[in-house]
């Protein structure tokens, strides 16, 4: 993320000064556009649709050694990262006759589950909160008679930022149910919850930047900037229940809430030292002694927990837990619980 902020920092600076060479600069573009993709399959896919979105919105030249080596670094990074044989084991671990069938299931579960993921993040209403709260900063950032602002140039078009932010979306999807077979990770979720937001409000200043100015200051008037304030720390902090069901209030999908609530809370804190008790049993018995029974971990922070080891010292986790510690067989079992 901070080299992808880097990148996106230095072009906007290179666009600004054209008159200049700047050549160690430009250099400096490329080697990140060619880096970044090879930190994530999500990023590879992610990038050239944003460099497309700019040099179309800009209207850049991509004949121009500058921009369009840039453009073809960022291509080849995510080429390179894309075509990882890895990403294509499974579907020699399917054998011959199940490409088309799957890629066709792959094609309507990442339909399916993107339309899914858009509709919940647009139904918990944070994105229209942020439109709005920043509506004020548009008008602001309207246009001059003679020099419009970068901001305005890219997105100057009000169909090109929806398009490719739910084309990003629904193409990450395909990728991970074609490429692994399930949907992405909580982890993958959350990288495209950023792009999808940024995506919005992209395409939110391109369509508001047309209102009818007795709209705007209806909108950017103080009562409802303040209401909007406090419509935002309720959405922010409270559960996002999908289904509205009772067993489902606490899980909310916003899992950067779940983690600073895990933080603040001490769950996360109480959980190391759970963690810190286990370790320092470990290393003080005999690796040959008899096995050794570990309480079970009462703090459970849902966004570090996975899953604990079992009550039986054969099996692979528990195994492996106590080789990697150097310590006896273990087991996890409350105290007097009979095995």
């Amino acid at each position: 993320m901070i080299l992808t902020a880097l990148l996106a920092a230095l072009l906007s600076w290179l666009y600004a000064h054209p008159q200049r060479p700047h050549r160690v600069l430009w250099v400096i573009a490329l080697l990140l556009g060619f880096i970044i993709p090879g930190f994530s399959e999500i990023t590879a896919l992610l990038l050239p649709l944003v460099y497309l979105g700019v040099a179309v919105a800009l209207r850049i030249s991509v004949r121009r050694w500058s921009w369009g080596g840039v453009g073809a670094a960022i291509l080849l990074g995510s080429l390179l990262t894309l075509g990882s044989p890895a990403h294509f084991a499974r579907w020699q671990a399917l054998g011959p006759g199940h490409g088309v069938a799957g890629l066709v299931k792959g094609l309507l579960l990442a339909t399916g589950g993107a339309t899914y993921c858009v509709v919940n993040w647009l139904g918990n209403g944070m994105l229209l909160i942020l439109v709005l709260l920043g509506l004020p900063l548009t008008s602001k950032l309207a246009p001059g008679p003679t020099q419009p602002s970068l901001l305005h140039r890219l997105t100057r078009q009000p169909w090109l930022w929806p398009l490719l932010t739910l084309v990003g979306v629904w193409l990450a999807f395909l990728f991970c149910h074609v490429a692994s077979g399930i949907a992405p990770a909580l982890r993958v979720k959350n990288l495209l919850y950023l792009y999808f937001v940024a995506g919005g409000l992209l395409s939110a200043y391109s369509w508001a930047s047309r209102l009818n100015a007795r709209y705007m200051a209806l909108l950017v008037a103080r009562p409802v900037q303040a209401l909007l304030v406090g419509w935002f720390a309720v959405a922010f902090l409270s559960d996002h229940n999908v289904h509205l069901t009772h067993d489902d209030i606490g899980r909310e999908s916003n899992t950067v809430v779940q983690a600073y609530r895990d933080w603040l809370s001490g769950s996360a804190a109480r959980y190391d030292q759970q963690q810190r008790t286990r370790v320092a049993l470990l290393r003080t018995a005999s690796p040959g002694s008899a096995p050794l029974r570990l309480d079970p971990l009462l703090e459970q922070p849902r966004t570090i927990f996975y899953y604990d080891i079992s009550a039986d010292e054969r099996l692979w986790g528990n195994v492996a837990y106590s080789q990697f510690y150097g310590g006896p067989a273990v087991y996890v079992l409350k105290a007097g619980e009979p095995r």
